[in-house]
């Protein structure tokens, strides 16, 4: 993953959260042996029913609904999700993200 995860936020690189990671104050690995990716865009032409026209959906990875994440007990994840949804939503929606 570029930039690397890091303990400490880094808000230079774009990241939100403004406290360390936990892991390692636990004794878990940093980074964790797992990583996952995802970034937000806008996909357009995708048919939700045969029954609706072609739409535009804001989905991960340009998908809808997201992917699963596969985890199991003790195995530390990361999980980074870059925003790139358009800025102009056409007055409709709000171009962040809850997970």
């Amino acid at each position: 993953m570029t930039p690397a995860p890091t303990v400490a936020p880094n808000t230079a690189a774009g990241e939100g959260r403004t406290r360390n990671h936990q892991a390692p104050g636990v004794g878990l690995p940093f980074p964790p042996p797992v990583l996952y990716q995802v970034t937000q865009i806008a996909n357009s032409n995708v048919i939700m029913s045969n029954q609706l026209p072609a739409q535009t959906i804001w989905g991960f990875d340009g998908i809808s609904p997201g992917p699963t994440y596969v985890a199991q007990y003790n195995t530390p994840i990361l999980v980074r999700n870059f925003n790139n949804l358009p800025a102009n939503n056409g007055g409709f929606g709000k171009n962040s993200v809850s997970c």
